[in-house]
């Protein structure tokens, strides 16, 4: 059964109180993977911001043999970590939420 999130974020946290979400898609180029890190510019991003990330259908079994996994965030990006080879670009959806 799949994961289904309401995003009516802001009928509980408007954001007069400094809360609000977005969604993103990103691509993990396969040429820029180094040392099995990639960091990707995801603007909005905040080291305190509460990200959830996941991969697109087209990319879910590649991602999953790869163990690819976000595994820090910082100001306007997210690193991701992979333990295996991936041969191919992934596309991930990201939803950040940021809150006061």
């Amino acid at each position: 059964m799949p994961l289904i999130i309401n995003c009516n974020y802001a009928e509980y946290n408007p954001p007069e109180k400094g809360c609000s979400c977005f969604q993103t898609t990103i691509t993990l180029a396969s040429a820029d993977w180094a040392n099995e890190e990639q960091t990707v510019t995801v603007e909005g991003v905040k080291a305190s911001s509460a990200v959830v990330v996941s991969p697109d259908p087209v990319s879910i079994d590649e991602y999953v043999a790869g163990g690819v996994y976000c595994s820090a965030q910082a100001e306007d990006s997210l690193t991701f970590t992979k333990k295996d080879s991936v041969a191919s670009d992934l596309t991930v959806n990201v939803l950040v939420i940021q809150t006061p």
